[in-house]
């Protein structure tokens, strides 16, 4: 069994998305990666949305905020996100 990551961009892509963006050739490639589970089709959809999104270039991202979680004090264990998940590593957090 081969575990990917898909990553949620319908803030930035889907209907009624942050900057009102709208592309068929888009809308459909998020449809067909919604559709399918097989991971090499998923694969190769991202690649054709990254393509496109590189001809239109809708967004022009000027700073990213990394590695920052709000938590409560009493969460300890080796808490360090990701860009992929801000859970990453959870089975090492715990509560004090």
């Amino acid at each position: 069994m081969q575990v990917g990551y898909s990553p949620k961009i319908s803030v930035l892509f889907a209907d009624d998305n942050i900057a009102n963006y709208t592309s068929e050739n888009v809308k459909n490639i998020l449809n067909d990666i919604k559709n399918t589970s097989d991971y090499s089709i998923q694969k190769e959809n991202y690649s054709k949305l990254y393509d496109e999104y590189l001809n239109e270039f809708p967004y022009i991202f000027l700073y990213r905020e990394t590695d920052s979680v709000v938590y409560n004090q009493t969460l300890c264990g080796k808490i360090t996100p990701n860009a992929y998940s801000i859970f990453y590593n959870i089975e090492k957090w715990y509560r004090q």
